[in-house]
């Protein structure tokens, strides 16, 4: 009986000085538990308080996540046209088969839309180096998208970023996005940036309602592979006009078929399914489609 008591004492003990030799260590390291700004989709990639390092911002995870981290990245646009993006940095970065991947928002949003910060946190852990950024409408709270070429200078920044320094570059790299975001992506592939794919999520192929309006001619350029995602409810791309135009495209495509979701990827109302099933559903498509364009070296 008190050999008993004596090892739930030592065991209680035990516990206790874990508990506080990791409170001294995040006290130390300066990570107390931090939140994004209200109505905002919420990272759990920045439990922690910043570190300014050469002008970055640097956010470490805290000790009951990985140590996997993430940058609040300034990006130069143009002139004095500036914005800023969330680079997600794996445990082991660069190791594996070094995908970066560069993720858009649509107009109606700004890089902390729900969807892709979920697909950020989740690529990450998953070992891809990913970036989302703001459009400079976004950064400056605007709602009307900036003019065509100016969005292109952006994704051509936020590539740039991500690629800056050689050493830790990714060997290869996938842009795309939600809504305005992945057709900036297409468009600018069709100007003449390299990447090993181009993801799609909800593409605009034309006005709301008018399916009749497509506006899709720069993807007959495109050489890469190409996923797109698209939601049966979307009023921006109609299943059956896309699945016609893909026919006819060159390069090689897949076509991932969202029951109930609207433009953004959203559940609508009245349906049986759930805004988790359908996450799922685009997780599962995107690792798979990722893991067949981007081989091991």
């Amino acid at each position: 009986m008190l050999s008993s008591l004596r090892w739930a004492a030592q065991s209680v003990a035990a516990g206790r000085a874990r508990w506080l030799s990791r409170a001294a260590a995040l006290h130390a390291g300066g990570m107390p538990p931090g939140r994004r700004h209200a109505g905002r989709a919420k990272s759990t990639m920045g439990r922690t308080a910043c570190i300014r390092i050469d002008g970055w911002v640097c956010y470490k995870r805290g000790a009951m996540d990985s140590n996997a981290k993430s940058e609040i990245v300034k990006l130069p646009v143009s002139g004095e046209v500036t914005t800023t993006g969330t680079l997600g940095i794996p445990e082991w970065w660069p190791s594996g088969r070094r995908v970066g991947v560069v993720l858009a928002h649509d107009g109606p949003y700004d890089q902390d839309q729900a969807l892709l910060v979920k697909l950020q946190e989740l690529l990450v852990s998953r070992g891809f180096l990913t970036l989302r950024f703001n459009f400079p409408f976004a950064e400056a709270g605007k709602k009307r998208p900036d003019p065509p070429l100016m969005l292109e200078k952006t994704l051509r920044a936020a590539i740039a970023a991500m690629v800056r320094d050689p050493q830790n570059a990714p060997a290869h790299l996938v842009i795309g996005g939600s809504g305005l975001g992945c057709r900036v992506a297409a468009e600018a592939i069709a100007h003449g940036i390299k990447v090993d794919s181009l993801v799609c999520l909800g593409f605009p192929l034309h006005p709301s309602g008018k399916p009749s309006q497509q506006k899709a001619d720069f993807l007959f350029r495109l050489i890469c592979p190409i996923l797109f995602v698209q939601g049966t409810r979307d009023p921006y791309c109609r299943v059956d006009r896309l699945q016609v135009l893909l026919r006819r495209i060159g390069t090689p495509t897949q076509l991932a078929v969202v029951e109930d979701a609207d433009h953004a990827l959203q559940v609508i109302k009245r349906s049986p399914r759930t805004q988790e099933e359908i996450d799922e559903q685009i997780i599962n498509v995107l690792l798979e489609f990722l893991e067949a364009t981007t081989p091991d070296r």
